[in-house]
């Protein structure tokens, strides 16, 4: 083999190593907020507020509780001054766990309250009560693109916005400490073939064999037949 042909080769090997080393290792070890449920995302473009007044309660149905979660995210839209205190109750047939969001947040934050872990898996509601002495402007949307089969309401009166709700741990955690979580969440509605080990299997061969495919493009790519 010519090194017209090796060295090629041999360069785009060490930069495929040297960017799995550079951007590959640290977004896969990057803590990050470990969500066990996302009702509703934060808007893309568009923030539609919902209007808390004091002793209001703006509620989430269809929502997924799982005994992972421990912390509860609203999102404040924007707002002038400092927003009251918020009750946060999440609740399923037989059981109900509250938390608290303390007063003195401005706008455009994201408010958690811890809760109890439930019981069990289950689908129930997540629902926002202002307890202080003054309004407040929650974020909500309309966009087409992150609607889902929950149902929003305030005082029991459905409003056409959705509230962003995020659910998680608590805690933040890495990409490479959930990789068995992640595996078995991506095979549960996939057919028996395609278990977790399955899956496991074929994310190491793209992982090994697309970059060694392109090791071996170029290596036949560049300098053509040899004589």
């Amino acid at each position: 083999m010519s090194a017209r042909r090796l060295w090629p080769a041999v360069l785009a090997a060490v930069l495929i190593a040297g960017a799995l080393l550079i951007w590959g290792v640290p977004w896969l070890t990057k803590p990050r907020p470990d969500m066990t449920s996302t009702p509703t995302p934060p808007p893309f473009a568009t923030i539609t507020p919902i209007l808390l007044e004091p002793g209001a309660r703006v509620c989430e149905s269809e929502v997924a509780l799982s005994p992972d979660t421990r912390t509860a995210i609203v999102l404040s839209a924007k707002f002038e001054g400092t927003g009251p205190k918020l009750r946060v109750e999440a609740s399923m047939d037989g059981w109900r766990g509250e938390g608290e969001i303390a007063a003195g947040y401005h706008g455009l934050e994201p408010l958690a309250a811890t809760i109890p872990a439930p019981p069990r898996n289950a689908i129930g509601t997540v629902c926002v009560e202002n307890a202080g002495e003054r309004s407040t402007l929650l974020q909500g949307t309309v966009e087409g693109r992150i609607q889902n089969r929950s149902a929003t309401s305030v005082d029991d009166t459905v409003i056409p916005q959705k509230l962003s709700l995020l659910l998680s741990t608590g805690q933040d955690r890495s990409i490479a400490d959930r990789l068995g979580q992640i595996l078995d969440r991506i095979a549960a509605f996939k057919p028996p073939v395609l278990a977790p080990a399955v899956l496991a299997i074929l994310a190491l061969l793209v992982l090994v064999c697309v970059p060694a495919g392109v090791v071996y493009a170029i290596w036949r790519g560049i300098g053509g037949e040899e004589p």
